[in-house]
């Protein structure tokens, strides 16, 4: 989304404002984020503010079922005249975006908190139905509590 920082690149105090609608993907997670704020010429700085509800479609991280969240974050960013492109009169905030709904996701999604996740023998969702698998009495001693020799 390009914001045109033409009417304010020289006016002190003065504001442009934008709003749009960003599609993305990150890792699995499909995420479209509804933007909407201003950029304001503050003592010879850009300055951002705006806010964006980002609407997140991901796997669940125990079952793989598609979960939805919704995520809300708060802009506030100072621009560098490195990141005005195009002869210094428009300003692409989707990296702005980006880096701030990236920041705000949570490290995993579930469907709900209780969710059973998946069978590790058969991999049925154990949500829907529960599974005729044996539970393994197989016991991995690498895992079991060391055995020290009793002190005398």
């Amino acid at each position: 989304m390009n914001v045109d920082l033409l009417p304010i690149i020289n006016n002190q105090n003065e504001k442009v404002s934008f709003e749009g609608v960003l599609d993305f993907q990150y890792d699995d997670a499909v995420i479209t984020a509804k933007v909407n704020g201003y950029v304001i010429n503050f003592a010879g700085s850009l300055e951002v503010y705006g806010t964006v509800c980002a609407e997140v479609s991901a796997p669940c991280a125990r079952c793989l079922e598609c979960t939805n969240t919704t995520i809300e974050v708060d802009i506030k960013e100072t621009v560098g005249k490195d990141e005005v492109e195009l002869d210094g009169t428009i300003l692409n905030i989707d990296d702005i975006v980006f880096g701030d709904v990236l920041i705000n996701l949570p490290s995993r999604f579930l469907c709900s908190e209780d969710c059973l996740g998946l069978c590790g023998k058969c991999g049925s969702n154990l949500n829907i139905n529960k599974c005729q698998c044996v539970p393994d009495d197989i016991i991995d001693e690498r895992f079991l509590k060391p055995k020290y020799p009793k002190k005398k």
